[in-house]
């Protein structure tokens, strides 16, 4: 039994990501970009009045070839969500949680339409955040305007107050689409700026995309014969399993927080695990005549499991007395 418990636990754990490969992607994004650009191809592209052409960098080229107005445009469907329902999650995933990408947000509840991005130390300013009816088909449009107020001590060469972000939401042909396009306009590094503008909303976009969706879930369960008390179980699993890390072939991870108060022993309600970085938390136990149950969560997944992006990690545990044993049932439901 406790090697299928082991098992389990592992499989719920297949999509938590390294450090180094987090380290790798902060990187890239955030402070080589004077080592990138060194390397970049001898070909690269700029703005002027006539449109975007190319350009062959010779030993004479000056910064002025990498300047010109970068504009973004990224669409995505939502086919089981409405307008509104798109809007709050773009702001509930994306605004304040930062969407999975390997960033942190830091915001106020005084100043909740300003945030500033960690590690970059960019700031952002909500502009408009509205849902009108269309007085056509009395459907709905949702908008969200948002600008940089600050771009931040890595991002050099973009030039203040040019940058602008519109996303609206908008149900058409069953189903809404969400149109986010960005523009700011730069004296520098044009060709990489756009690059990272492009992957940063189009991955931004995907995830709040995702969240939507129906969750994936992952169920397994078996019966251990004899007459086994579902509240002891219950204890021995969160005591081993969770508390302990079951031997699994990873640094035991460390627990904090209040100790259980239902059938939990001496396991604690949070923990830490190293690598890769990730808490997890109980958050709720259920106890009757013949079962009892624990539910626990991955905490912030989309950043402690980057490149793997998770929305929602949950995980539910039961344990049920029956007439030919003990039942144990572990369900893991993952929204990417």
């Amino acid at each position: 039994p406790i090697l299928l418990l082991l098992s389990i636990k592992l499989l719920s754990f297949i999509n938590f990501d390294t450090m180094a490969s987090t380290l790798v992607h902060l990187l890239i994004l955030f402070g080589g970009f004077g080592q990138l650009w060194s390397f970049s191809p001898r070909y690269t592209s700029y703005n002027t009045a006539q449109g975007r052409h190319k350009s062959q960098l010779g030993a004479d080229s000056s910064a002025g070839e990498e300047s010109g107005i970068i504009s973004v445009s990224i669409q995505r469907r939502f086919p089981d969500a409405t307008p509104e329902q798109a809007k709050d999650a773009w702001m509930d995933y994306h605004w304040k949680k930062g969407g999975g990408l390997p960033i942190f947000i830091v915001s106020s509840d005084e100043s909740p339409k300003e945030r500033t991005i960690l590690p970059t130390l960019m700031k952002e300013q909500l502009l408009d955040d509205e849902v009108e009816e269309n007085q056509e088909d009395q459907s709905h449009v949702g908008e969200i305007s948002y600008k940089v107020t600050d771009a931040g001590p890595l991002f050099p060469g973009i030039i203040p107050d040019t940058h602008s972000a519109n996303v609206t939401f908008e149900y058409t042909n069953q189903a809404t689409v969400m149109n986010w396009d960005v523009s700011f306009e730069t004296t520098k590094f044009y060709t990489l700026y756009e690059a990272v503008t492009q992957w940063t909303v189009g991955t931004a976009a995907t995830t709040v995309q995702e969240c939507l969706t129906l969750p994936r879930r992952l169920n397994v369960k078996t019966v251990i014969d004899g007459d086994i008390d579902p509240f002891l179980a219950r204890k021995e699993c969160l005591e081993f399993v969770w508390a302990s890390g079951g031997g699994l072939p990873l640094i035991p991870p460390i627990p904090f927080g209040d100790i259980l108060e239902e059938g939990g022993g001496s396991a604690r309600r949070n923990l830490l695990r190293i690598p890769p970085l990730i808490t997890e938390s109980i958050v709720d136990t259920a106890t009757t005549e013949k079962q009892t149950s624990f539910e626990y969560r991955l905490n912030r997944p989309g950043l402690t499991t980057f490149p793997f992006l998770l929305h929602t990690h949950i995980g539910h545990v039961s344990f049920t007395s029956t007439a030919t044993g003990l039942a144990i049932d572990w369900e893991v439901e993952i929204r990417p």
